[in-house]
């Protein structure tokens, strides 16, 4: 008899614990809203402006350590929010790219700089 009970505790256990585990979840996964920049080409010494905000530095995709040796960095993305942005960038004062760019949802850019 206790054999029996054992057996039907064990397998309401199991059932309990399909069941609780077994849910229907539903929903809409949307990705954030940004676009990125990405400046390539001779990047030393170039300021760029998006939009007429402030002023940043372009960062090169090398790199050189503290023994003096160089490293591929990769990519480095800008981001900003999607729709239309004017790009000015600047190196040594003087304008190098004046550009308008319209850049869609998850949308990358490359600008080659000369």
């Amino acid at each position: 008899m206790n054999r029996i009970l054992l057996i039907i505790t064990m397998a309401a256990i199991c059932a309990t614990m399909l069941l609780a585990g077994c849910g229907y979840r539903e929903g809409v996964t949307m990705k954030d809203k940004t676009a990125y920049i990405q400046f390539s080409g001779t990047t030393k010494n170039c300021v760029a402006t998006v939009d007429d905000g402030v002023p940043f530095a372009l960062e090169g995709s090398f790199y050189t350590d503290d023994q003096g040796r160089r490293h591929k960095r990769g990519p480095v993305l800008y981001e900003v929010l999607p729709g239309k942005h004017r790009v000015r960038v600047e190196r040594d004062g003087s304008l190098v790219l004046d550009r308008t760019l319209l850049l869609g949802n998850q949308m990358t850019k490359e600008i080659i700089l000369p």
